[in-house]
This record gives structure tokens, sequence and C-alpha cells, in this order.
């Protein structure tokens, strides 16, 4: 994981709007364009320059999902029948979906597929929100209406860990409530531009080079890496929700064996790194 530098202020984030106008201004300059008539070997070299980028992007998260797996299947001894609706099971389905979810994504991504991978990360973050939910909720309602069928929309999520997450960190954050529904539910808005084929999202799939739709490749290689921090969040995610279920297993060598895959995950941010970033949402 590359580390960020927190020591200047961060800039508060493009409304849809503006990201719209601002992406469709520069592809109107149509630079892209004109340097590939000039020099038309370009697109090509540049393509496989990205295809190495992202393939070695792929080839860290890769070499950690045959622990990831043992980890996940290590709660399954917990469980006496798979279709016993208790929190374990339904955690041990929706961290599996979640692990698929990652494996394509990075298939994908491999293939150049921005879209398509942005939306699969999406869906394996949803499942992983109601690991968190699942476990947490002492209540267990949702539990309960989800083992029924029903749809437990990630808006329900998002207002739980808002509560969730202000109650366990309330001494971190000096006992001050933060917007933590609001960052999750800006990162949720991104995310639905892939998922619904927003104006913003497609605006991906655009070859700068042709001035087409991509067709080839050609952008969402680009875009595969430019956006790789969110499939791997996803890995990150899965981990996180893995020590929290060892925890309530009781499964300490569990724990610390997700806690030493997710070492070079870390982002390893202080105290005052996480306000700055969440101050932003405020």
């Amino acid at each position: 994981m590359i580390r960020k530098d927190f020591s200047e202020e961060i800039p508060r984030d493009e409304t849809s709007e503006e990201y719209v106008q601002n992406r469709v201004a520069d592809i109107n300059k149509k630079r892209g364009f004109f340097y590939a008539q000039k020099n038309p070997e370009f697109p090509e070299i540049q393509k496989e320059k990205n295809k190495l980028a992202i393939k070695l992007l792929c080839d860290d998260i890769d070499a950690v999902l045959p622990d990831v797996k043992k980890l996940i299947k290590r709660i399954f001894p917990h469980i006496k029948s798979i279709t016993e609706q208790s929190k374990i099971v339904a955690s041990y389905l929706l961290l599996g979906r979640a692990y698929g979810n990652l494996q394509t994504a990075l298939l994908l991504c491999r293939n150049g597929r921005n879209l398509e991978a942005m939306e699969i990360s999406r869906s394996g973050k949803e499942a992983l929100d109601l690991v968190m939910l699942f476990w947490e909720d002492q209540n267990t309602p949702f539990l309960e209406k989800w083992f029924k069928g029903e749809i437990i929309k990630n808006a329900t999520t998002r207002e739980f860990q808002h509560k969730h997450l202000n109650k366990e960190l309330a001494d971190t954050f000096d006992y001050e409530e933060q917007p933590i529904k609001e960052m999750l539910g800006s990162g949720y808005k991104i995310m639905s531009n892939y998922t619904h084929s927003g104006y913003a999202g497609l605006l991906d799939s655009i070859d700068v080079f042709k001035l087409d739709f991509d067709f080839e490749g050609q952008a969402g290689y680009h875009y595969c890496i430019d956006n790789f921090h969110i499939v791997e969040d996803l890995l990150i995610k899965i981990l996180i929700n893995l020590k929290n279920s060892f925890l309530h297993l009781k499964d300490r060598d569990g724990f610390m064996e997700t806690k030493k895959i997710s070492k070079p995950f870390d982002s390893g941010l202080n105290k005052e790194e996480m306000k700055k970033i969440i101050s932003r949402y405020r």
C-alpha cells in the first residue's frame, strides 16, 4: 500500500456536477487525440505499460488470497449447519461472497474492465457492511429480516455504522460526534455512478486517443490503475471483518493471523490524520 501524505490540508471532494464539467472539458481539449495523430504508436505502448502496472498491483493481492480463504474457512467449524439462521452463518456466507467479489474484481482489472471491477467491488463492500451489522446489532431484527429473504438497504448499514463507530471511537475523537454516515455516503455515491451507469462513471469509458467508446480497453487499463485503491479497500474490509469475527468467536489465533496478513495493507493513520480525513465531510 502507498501511504498518502497528510502534511497539507486535504481538498474537498468535487461534486458530481463539477467532476462531469471538468472531465468533459478535458476530453474536449482533444490533447490525447492530437498526440496520437502525431505519434500513432503511443496508445499501444501506453496500453502495454498499463497492463504491466495493473498486473503487478493484482499480483500483490493475489499472493495473499489463499491465506485469506483459509481464514474465512476457519469460521466453518463453528457452524452446525450451513442453513442455520445465526450470526456466524450469515457472516461466513457474506465473507465468502465478498472474497468471490475480490477474486472477480482482480480478474476484471487484469483485463482492463474498470467499470465492471468497480461495480463488483461495491457489491462486495455492501456484503461486508452487513457482516458488521449482524455481528454488532444486539437486537438482531435485521438479521431475522435478512434470513426471511428481505433486502437490508445499505442506507440502513451506514446509519448503524455511524452510531456504532461514534460510540466505539468516542475516546479517539474526544467524545465529539464524527460524520461517519456522511463519509460512507460520499463513497457510496461515487460507486453508484458505476453500478447505475451514471454519466460520471461512464466518462471513464472514453478512449481519449480515438474520442470513441473504449472498446479496446485503452481507458479501461488506465482507470483500473487509477481506481485500484477501491479494489484494495475491498481486501482491507474483508480483513477488518475477519478480525472482528474472530473477536466475537474468541479465536485469538485467527485474529493474530489476520492481523499479520493485514500489516502490508495497513494505512497506519494516526489520530490527527484520521480527524483530518473525516473533517472534509462536516
